[in-house]
């Protein structure tokens, strides 16, 4: 079954099956299946498989599966199957498979899996696959990172492009690394200031 059009909860609904249209409730929403449209919550909203079109909450933003379109929350973004959107949260995003565009947030953003474009946020970014895009935080990590790391600790196992920061370090860099401390061995291309 599937719900369309409208679902409306002044303190809390869960809807057992698809839901395709628009679900706003007041402390807490939930859909047994996939979303297509728009949910938004001042509490906690919970999507058990995918989300097609966008997650809004006061405090957290939840999908088991794979969000095409965004999530926007106060506090956690969690994409169980990865992303392609924007991820946009005050305190954390998290994406347990690839993800694609922008994570965004002022603390943490962690992507399991291989991302590409933009992680930013004040502290710290994880990719822990590919990353094909930048980060900036103040600590940047990719295992295999393609593009820039701009912050004050850059990591990556292997990189090729730019990590501008206070300290950088790669085992295998194709690129320049530019900052006061910078640990690739064999590179040439290390500079100083």
């Amino acid at each position: 079954g599937t719900v369309k059009a409208f679902d409306l909860g002044l303190v809390a609904t869960d809807v057992g099956v698809d839901m395709k249209g628009l679900q706003l409730v007041g402390l807490y929403g939930g859909v047994g299946r996939d979303l297509q449209g728009l949910s938004g919550t001042f509490g906690v909203h919970r999507v058990t498989r995918d989300v097609r079109g966008l997650q809004f909450s006061g405090v957290a933003s939840w999908a088991g599966g794979r969000v095409t379109g965004g999530q926007v929350s106060s506090f956690v973004n969690y994409a169980g199957g990865g992303f392609s959107g924007i991820l946009l949260s005050v305190l954390a995003n998290i994406s347990d498979s690839e993800g694609g565009f922008l994570q965004l947030a002022s603390v943490t953003n962690v992507n399991v899996g291989d991302f590409g474009g933009l992680q930013l946020s004040a502290f710290i970014n994880h990719a822990g696959s590919e990353m094909n895009g930048a980060q900036v935080a103040v600590l940047n990590y990719a295992d295999n990172g393609n593009g820039a790391q701009i912050g004050i600790l850059n990591f990556s196992r292997r990189m090729k492009g730019l990590q501008l920061g206070v300290f950088n370090t790669s085992r295998d860099m194709d690129g320049v690394p530019v900052g006061l401390i910078n640990m690739t061995p064999g590179n040439p291309r290390d500079w100083i200031f």
